[in-house]
Formats: structure tokens, C-alpha cells, sequence
């Protein structure tokens, strides 16, 4: 793709409406866009609404999309760790005034570094959360749930997924300690760093039992992962300064450009 005579390469994503992404998706991911900036979060180059076609074009991710790679041998623990570290942090961004509600390995792209970029914000919503919104989604969410809990809760399965290389069946509190348990990936469990372990799948059970949902926050999962980040860093003896590097967010929302064209 040629902006301003360069050529650039591009990630463009394609709404259906059997997919069920209509306008109000379309331009709700596009409006969100507008007012975010993190660097966790996918950079909007352009977008096409004319006749079917309706696309939005993304930074290009060169590694694609997390779910495509946490079932495989792609991602060490230490970079598995670094991602839900990146998510968090732009989680803990989001959550001042905007709730995801559709967090997962599917809607994280990877770039050349294995640094994570969320997308995928068709169904957000500011917080807190006004009613026209709970009519428009609540086809697909108990919008009773619709708080930045749900976001904590569904950032727990992905969590779940990244060590154990699927997503937990959720059968009560106890099913997700036998699970976490029984299928960690062996060839990463034999790299982890036991107290950073310990602690990780201590966020997983927390994000994913109501009882403990209540008391966390992204804030206080962001210090938890760092410090597991660190601990693992120490077993491999690597110095990743970078990798655990507090952000502090951005004061306000910037405001961005978007360059439209037409499909040819």
C-alpha cells in the first residue's frame, strides 16, 4: 500500500455481517481507535466503507495473531509472560474510562518483537457504560456483567491459555486448580521459574472466581506480573530492561488522522 509515495505494509480486516459485525461495530471500532493511543495497542492506518465492503486497516503485525501461536513451540515462557505483561498494561490503560469486553488470543496481533497490540474494539464501550449501549450488545453479553470485572475475567482465560495452550473448561472454582495443574505445557514448566509460577496461576484462579474477581484490578495484576517477569528474567539470566520497564499512560486521549481511499 502507497501512503504519502511510501510503501507500507498493512493489516486490513474485513467485517462480515454474518460474523455478526454490522455499521455500529464497524464505527465503534473506528471511533474507540480515534482516542486511544498506547503502545499495546494496534495503530489504525485507514479504513473503506463503501457499497458491502466495509475494512479496517491495522499497523501490520508481522507474527499475526496469539491464538495462532499458543498451542505451539513459537513462544518461550519468558515471552508468553512479556505478552500478558504488555496486555495488562494496556488493560490498566483502557480501564480509566474504556471496557474491551472481547479480550482474547484472537483479538491480540504480535508484532516483529513478540510485543503484543490489542484490537478488536467493535464491541467497547466507555465506562461507565450507558444504556443505549446495553441494548445494542446485549444480544451478545449479560450486560449485567458489562463492568472492567468482565475484562479481569476474560483476561484470566487468556492467561490460562498461555500456559496451558488452551482455553479452561470452566466447571466450577476447583475445576480450574485441577486443570491448571494437570495440562501446564511440559516443555514450558520445565523452564519456569517455580515462585514466578506459583504467583501466575494464583492471577489465573483469582480472575476466574467471583469471589476473588471483586478485589483485583488491572493495576494490581500489572505489579503482579512485572515482578513475575523479573523473577523469570533471573532464572534465565537475561537482562530484558525493556521487558519490565513500568509505562505510565498518557495524560488525556490524542487524537488521530485517518486516511481514507476507495476500493478501486
Amino acid at each position: 500500500m502507497l501512503i504519502s509515495g511510501q510503501l507500507i505494509v498493512i493489516c486490513a480486516r474485513r467485517f462480515k455481517r454474518k460474523y455478526g459485525h454490522g455499521d455500529i461495530e464497524f464505527w465503534n471500532e473506528i471511533s474507540m481507535h480515534s482516542t486511544l493511543d498506547h503502545k499495546n495497542i494496534i495503530s489504525l492506518v485507514g479504513f473503506c466503507d463503501e457499497a458491502d465492503e466495509k475494512i479496517i486497516v491495522y499497523e501490520h503485525a508481522v507474527n499475526g495473531s496469539l491464538d495462532q501461536h499458543v498451542s505451539g513451540p513459537d513462544l518461550t515462557w519468558f515471552q508468553r509472560l512479556k505478552i500478558c505483561l504488555g496486555v495488562a498494561r494496556a488493560m490498566k490503560y483502557l480501564h480509566y474510562d474504556v471496557i474491551h469486553c472481547d479480550i482474547s488470543s484472537s483479538k491480540i496481533f504480535l508484532d516483529e518483537d513478540w510485543e503484543p497490540k490489542i484490537f478488536g474494539f467493535e464491541r467497547s464501550t466507555e465506562y461507565p457504560q450507558s444504556w443505549r449501549h446495553r441494548l445494542l450488545f446485549s444480544c451478545h453479553f449479560d450486560n449485567t456483567n458489562m463492568t472492567p470485572k468482565y475484562d479481569v475475567s476474560s483476561f484470566g482465560v487468556l492467561l490460562f491459555e498461555l500456559v496451558c495452550g488452551k482455553k479452561p473448561v470452566i466447571d466450577g472454582d476447583d475445576s480450574v486448580k485441577k486443570q491448571l495443574a494437570d495440562i501446564i505445557v511440559p516443555t514450558l514448566e520445565k523452564k519456569m521459574d517455580k515462585q514466578s509460577l506459583t504467583v501466575f496461576t494464583n492471577i489465573i484462579y483469582k480472575c476466574l472466581n467471583h469471589q476473588f474477581l471483586q478485589l483485583l484490578t488491572m493495576d494490581k495484576i500489572v505489579k503482579q506480573l512485572h515482578q513475575i517477569v523479573k523473577l523469570q528474567g533471573k532464572q534465565e539470566n537475561l537482562v530484558h530492561s525493556s521487558a519490565v520497564e513500568e509505562v505510565t499512560p498518557l495524560n488525556g486521549r490524542l487524537k488521530v488522522f485517518f486516511l481514507l481511499w476507495k476500493i478501486k
